[in-house]
């Protein structure tokens, strides 16, 4: 079996939970396409996914061909209930869509899990924190954990040093080097480190930069010539190694509404570039693999 011999078949519920439920997994980014709009991305994966619950429960006759009712209809006839697991769901928030699209969205979400019986788990990964805000049912149904606070479960939000050290040992590399190059996220106090920069450069013959390169940094250079008042005063502290304070619960988890310094410094913690300190309320470039991309768009200004 999958997990056999990892630590989680130790916990009391392995045995309890395996192979309870079925498991609807959906990466969102293969959905959504930015030449055509939101609905079009939610008529396809009602499609989709109705196509295989038809496959999977053939004895059924579905009256709808909305996710929504086909899940309802099969969790009245067969008590049937499905672990849902959403990947990148902020995906149409990063492209940007226009304001009335990402409340379509959001609504969609809602209605499909909010209070729904045959909704077990429902699990979504993502960079952005929900936004309950713009009169549409709050999906204020999920516990959220991020790189501001992800407790109790931070030592699952990258790779701890330990982990590090074993995948370094393992492969015959040098942990000191990855230790300079990946080491310095701080979540809840626990520093770890980003599992694809050290699993994309287990393979190579040293360190270097690996996450950077798979990344848009042409974004980050417009949040930091937003023009919002103090934010390249900010950059230029954190770049030469200083810290910056912030309140991240004044963010509004929004890519485009962004009108304080506070605003683009929690964003950056969200996409990677920072790493935030719970205990003293700071931020600080993480690591030299981060500060050598803010070092080269320093000499493009």
């Amino acid at each position: 079996m999958l997990f056999e011999g990892l630590k989680i078949s130790q916990d009391a519920g392995y045995r309890k939970y395996l192979n309870r439920f079925n498991v609807i997994q959906v990466d969102l980014t293969k959905f959504f396409q930015r030449d055509k709009p939101v609905s079009a991305m939610l008529k396809l994966l009602d499609k989709r996914i109705g196509f295989e619950l038809k496959q999977s429960y053939p004895e059924l006759e579905f009256r709808g061909r909305d996710l929504r009712s086909m899940l309802s209809r099969i969790w009245t006839t067969a008590r049937q209930e499905f672990v849902i697991i959403i990947d990148e769901w902020d995906c149409i928030f990063r492209a940007r869509v226009p304001k009335e699209e990402q409340i379509e969205y959001m609504e969609y979400l809602a209605k499909l899990l909010k209070n729904k019986p045959y909704v077990a788990l429902a699990y979504m990964t993502g960079i952005l924190p929900i936004r309950n805000s713009d009169n549409v049912m709050p999906l204020n149904m999920f516990h959220e954990f991020t790189m501001t606070d992800a407790y109790p479960l931070q030592e699952f939000a990258g790779f701890t040093e330990d982990e590090v050290r074993n995948l370094c040992l393992k492969n015959g590399k040098d942990f000191e080097a990855f230790r300079q190059w990946y080491e310095g996220y701080t979540v809840n106090g626990l520093t770890i480190y980003n599992p694809w920069s050290v699993t994309r450069t287990i393979s190579k013959s040293r360190p270097g930069m690996s996450w950077t390169q798979t990344e848009s940094y042409d974004a980050l250079s417009i949040y930091i010539d937003s023009g919002i008042d103090g934010v390249k005063e900010a950059v230029a502290n954190l770049t030469a190694g200083g810290e910056e304070d912030i309140d991240p619960t004044l963010y509004n988890n929004d890519y485009t509404d962004l009108r304080f310094c506070n605003d683009v410094l929690t964003l950056l913690v969200h996409l990677g570039y920072l790493t935030y300190d719970d205990s003293r309320g700071t931020v600080r470039i993480p690591n030299y693999e981060i500060r050598r991309q803010f070092d080269l768009l320093a000499k493009h200004k």
